[in-house]
């Protein structure tokens, strides 16, 4: 077989060398590499860092002259790097990537102190932020010191660090050794005041309260029914009622000159009229004779439907004192009642009265026959044993019902329920609690 490979000038030994510069060429990159390493970028970020918050120092230290400076102690001044950018004290802050440090987390803070003051920068650019505390002596903004004074009040800068959040790293850019200052610490004394419920009768009123509570401001205001009153005014409504009566004749006795043509008959027995029946209320029944005032009109022939009334009412409304025995007719229908009755041809009626005995209402009517009534249908009465003929009539009685209108009135209580307030030793809102009738309670101090 033929070998390629074996030619001169083949592909072979050009495969060769190429691979064999190749080589060369990777051993020369880690040569470079090695001898010449990136150079470490991190001090030149840091020193961005650094200058920036150094330069926001600067421009606040000559910004705040004495006129501008806290004047009691604890007393602090503020301004961020926004409010110093529009004042046009200086420009916006580039960080390490060219972006704009943070205008409204970045500030100065100048805090009055017994003898000196407390400059704090802090500095907020992407993902780096810390401050710095440089204490402000007598030279640095008073113009008559003694020389006793500027040596005491020498200003010390504390470290200048730099906290980067991701790595957490912190780097110390400033090698030269500081004095670290004693710093005295803030303490407030935060007081406790509280206040009994108050309860109050806010007066009366013709509604029904309804129950509420609202709060507000730590103050809850509780509003219910107290009591109820009322007043009551007497009236009287006249009510009225129809009273169904009759009473019967003996077959045997129409011929009787008891019942001639122009006779007067009055109706037999002392029949009692029972108000309960009729429909007078037992506070009606309560009244005096002149109260009750009860009346009886003339009386009126029964209608068709009257006589179905009678039924079903006999024995209640009017009874005869004593009891029916012998002289009430039980057996009958409406119909038969009706075509064993005497019609308005036969008879007139006379009167109507009714007299109170001291016990009862007694009822007295009167009749005049008319005309012959022994021709009238009779109706045989099981119960009597004997024929009967009905003389019906009936009548109104009118009384005075008794109302009352009833007039409530309602009572309301209100309540007032006060949150205990802690406010600050000393403060205007402390004042405000004690003259509103708040009590102390407690106290507590807190280190700022």
């Amino acid at each position: 077989m033929y070998n390629y490979n074996n030619q001169e000038g083949g592909i072979g030994p050009f495969i060769r060398d190429l691979v064999i510069k190749l080589i060369f060429v990777i051993i020369l990159v880690l040569l470079l590499i090695w001898l010449f390493p990136m150079p470490n970028m991190q001090p030149f970020y840091d020193r961005i860092y650094t200058e920036n918050i150094t330069l926001m120092k600067d421009t606040a230290k000559n910004y705040y002259t004495t006129e501008r400076l806290p004047v009691a102690v604890n007393d602090k001044v503020t301004m961020t790097l926004g409010d110093m950018v529009d004042k046009h004290l200086m420009l916006n802050l580039i960080d390490k990537n060219g972006n704009t440090c943070s205008t409204s987390k970045s500030y100065v803070e100048v805090t009055k102190l017994d003898t000196e003051y407390a400059l704090k920068v802090y500095l907020s650019c992407g993902d780096e932020y810390d401050y710095i505390i440089e204490y402000i002596g007598c030279h640095d903004v008073c113009t008559d010191c003694t020389a006793a004074e500027v040596a005491v009040a020498t200003p010390l800068t504390a470290t200048v660090t730099k906290t980067v959040a991701k790595t957490n790293t912190v780097v110390n850019t400033d090698p030269t050794p500081v004095v670290t200052p004693v710093v005295t610490k803030e303490t407030q004394t935060w007081d406790t005041y509280s206040k009994a419920s108050t309860t109050t009768i806010s007066g009366w009123s013709s509604t029904i309260p309804t129950a509420s509570t609202t709060t507000s401001n730590g103050i809850t205001t509780t509003i219910a029914q107290y009591d109820t009153d009322s007043d009551s005014t007497e009236d009287y409504d006249r009510e009225s009622a129809w009273v169904y009566a009759a009473m019967y004749i003996r077959e045997t006795s129409l011929d009787s000159s008891l019942y001639d043509v122009g006779q007067r008959v009055t109706f037999p027995g002392t029949r009692v009229l029972r108000l309960d029946y009729v429909g007078v209320s037992d506070e009606a029944q309560d009244l005096d004779e002149d109260e009750l005032d009860l009346e009886v009109s003339e009386g009126s022939y029964y209608t068709s439907s009257d006589y179905s009334n009678y039924i079903a009412n006999r024995k209640k409304a009017l009874v005869l004192d004593g009891g029916c025995e012998g002289a009430c007719s039980l057996d009958m229908t409406a119909s038969e009642m009706k075509n064993a009755s005497l019609t308005s041809s036969y008879f007139s009626i006379v009167s109507n009265s009714i007299d109170y005995d001291g016990d009862d209402y007694i009822l007295d009517t009167v009749i005049r026959i008319k005309s012959d009534i022994s021709n009238v249908s009779s109706h045989y009465d099981e119960d009597l044993g004997y024929e009967v003929v009905y003389i019906p009539v009936k009548f109104k009685v009118t009384w005075n019902e008794p109302t009352k209108d009833i007039t409530y009135t309602y009572r309301y209580i209100t309540t007032v329920s006060y949150a205990n307030q802690e406010v600050l030793k000393g403060s205007a809102a402390e004042a405000a609690l004690i003259a509103n009738g708040y009590t102390f309670v407690s106290a507590r101090t807190v280190t700022l």
